[in-house]
């Protein structure tokens, strides 16, 4: 009897509500496309098996198999003498094989890992942005780990649309590191889809070998999702949403703005945006689209203690019911990636607050690029924020209808019809 075969699926968690989605898709076109495999998400985010379905007090299909691991430096080499045989000396794991070893039966996933890898067909990355200079330097180089360890095994790897760059390192020697493995292990990946034009080009600089395409962000351009896939039966959906018609501006922080950009000026922010909304009549929806982000939420609410019309959002909700939470606000003040995807998908503008290139070519895509705003800049301008959310809700039908547009637009691709084709013809 032939042995099962896998499609591993990398870079994803479940809790990262962006990531999650991710995740989800993947899964689902996997077992549309290829009936044949079991999509096995890799998550070391997730902590132990199946602890988010315990915590969400659900069961997911139980053909869709997951991990709670995902091959990272250090642990890869532990896991790659168990696959191999190779157990030289000079590929041990930096925190010794005894040790990295029993990281890997932490959970008692070792077994199962080994097995998926053995057998797997294919791999997708939907890591969304771990490749840049914003992440570090050992960042970087874990994520070049994973897929060296795919080419090592010989596995067909393809790196869905995600962010990369820069890499301008503090170091010549650490940009010039990053810059040389990348040009040595990513070609190996049979497709690489990258969501902006600066990561395109930035990706082409370092790796002129590799097969690098432009492309829209996956979430964007997918459908909704088939939840069929996923779960045995429906899952509970959260019925705490703003009221329709009641005036309110969604706020969605980001614990990355507090890392990256200056926390006074941050608060500040949100504490006079606020005010003028409440000055105007208007309520304020503070949510939470990671779970490391719920304390910001409650941190901003703190500012406006004993305001009903300020309300927090924090439950943990699947990826797919923030389209309907979104559509209840008539601007999204958004600093999350994909909280701007999915408001986008149902036509609400948005003002993006990030620390990348990422948000700025995004809001570009559907026109809306002065929307856009780097926390991290020296002439950031709060003032400017409150002018720009005050254009967005006197101007929102016609910003509105330039974002289907442009979101139906991205809808006539996807980056599984080139992939399958690819996979196919090996």
């Amino acid at each position: 009897m032939a042995a099962q075969r896998y499609a591993l699926i990398m870079g994803g968690e479940l809790r990262n509500k962006g990531a999650q989605a991710m995740s989800f898709i993947a899964v689902e076109q996997v077992k549309k496309r290829f009936p044949e495999l079991i999509p096995v998400l890799l998550s070391n985010a997730d902590a132990r098996p199946n602890l988010y379905w315990r915590l969400k007090g659900v069961k997911p299909r139980e053909d869709f198999s997951r991990l709670a691991f995902t091959i990272e430096h250090p642990m890869d080499a532990a896991l790659y003498h168990r696959l191999t045989g190779d157990a030289t000396e000079n590929t041990a794991s930096a925190r010794g094989p005894r040790e990295a070893a029993k990281m890997l039966v932490f959970g008692r996933e070792w077994r199962r890992t080994a097995t998926c890898y053995g057998n797997a067909a294919l791999c997708l990355d939907i890591s969304g942005f771990n490749f840049g200079d914003k992440w570090g330097f050992d960042a970087c180089q874990a994520y070049l780990d994973r897929h060296a360890f795919n080419r090592e095994l010989g596995i067909p790897t393809y790196i869905l649309p995600q962010s990369f760059g820069p890499f301008e390192f503090d170091g010549a020697g650490l940009a010039a590191g990053i810059a040389s493995a990348a040009a040595d292990i990513l070609p190996h990946a049979r497709m690489i889809f990258a969501r902006e034009r600066d990561g395109y080009e930035a990706l082409r600089g370092i790796c002129p070998g590799a097969n690098i395409i432009k492309s829209d962000d996956l979430v964007l351009q997918s459908a909704p999702l088939d939840t069929t896939a996923i779960f045995t039966a429906p899952p509970k959906m959260c019925t705490h949403l703003p009221a329709d018609h009641a005036g309110t501006v969604g706020i969605v922080p980001n614990a990355r703005n507090y890392d990256h950009g200056d926390k006074a000026v941050i608060d500040g922010l949100y504490r006079k945006l606020i005010a003028t909304l409440l000055s105007e009549g208007r309520r304020v929806a503070l949510i939470r689209h990671a779970s490391e982000d719920l304390a910001f939420c409650e941190r901003i609410k703190a500012m406006f203690p004993d305001d009903e019309r300020v309300e927090v959002f924090g439950e943990d909700r699947y990826c797919f019911e923030y389209e309907e939470l979104f559509s209840r606000c008539d601007v999204l003040v958004a600093s999350r990636f994909h909280s701007i995807v999915h408001a986008y998908k149902c036509g609400v503008p948005c003002i993006a607050l990030g620390w990348a290139v990422k948000y700025a070519e995004l809001l570009e895509r559907v026109g809306q690029a002065d929307l856009a705003f780097d926390v991290t800049a020296a002439d950031f301008d709060p003032d400017g924020v409150i002018a720009s959310v005050e254009y967005a809700l006197a101007h929102r039908d016609e910003l509105s209808g330039r974002i289907t547009t442009a979101v139906a637009q991205a809808q006539r691709e996807n980056v599984f019809d080139a992939v399958e084709a690819d996979f196919r013809s090996l």
